[in-house]
């Protein structure tokens, strides 16, 4: 192979792989803000449903004068479990940002290797990652926020 033969290879698998690279960018964004998405959705509509039939309930109560502050644990624990969700969508959001700009910031080579991180690439990638893990976190704690709702209103009815 004569040298600009070699040149052309490596330009043509360098052209390839930056391709490659902004198509999986594309797709597993797509999936990771689908999934999330759909995942937040359900932690926020079982704790808001919660929430509208807890108040509801407490307001049938409150019209036969009987006491309500046994339920006011419960609301709070569902209120903050979509709070939580909340949260989490956000941290979702910015997640996705940081994590295709880090690969936006990658430079491109036509040397290997193709892609190579960048001062940049690295921080977004880094605050990525912790905003990730934040909303993983917030996302549990909704989930949790919903258990803790369902054990204390179980008990407040108990009471009744």
């Amino acid at each position: 192979m004569t040298p600009d033969e070699v040149k052309k290879l490596q330009f043509d698998s360098a052209v390839r792989e930056h391709q490659r690279a902004t198509e999986f960018e594309k797709a597993a964004n797509q999936y990771a803000v689908d999934s999330g998405t759909e995942s937040l959705k359900a932690i926020l509509l079982v704790n808001g449903g919660s929430c509208v039939a807890m108040l509801a309930f407490i307001g049938t109560l409150a019209t036969k004068y009987r006491p309500i502050s046994e339920f006011a644990f419960p609301l709070i624990m569902f209120a903050t479990g979509a709070g939580f969700a909340v949260l989490a969508s956000a941290a979702g959001y910015f997640t996705n940002l940081l994590i295709v700009g880090s690969s936006r910031e990658m430079n491109r080579q036509y040397v290997e290797p193709f892609l190579r991180d960048s001062d940049k690439s690295k921080r977004q990638r880094f605050w990525g990652e912790v905003l990730r893990w934040h909303a993983v976190g917030f996302a549990a704690a909704g989930i949790l926020s919903f258990f803790a709702g369902l054990y204390t209103a179980y008990s407040a009815f108990r009471h009744l």
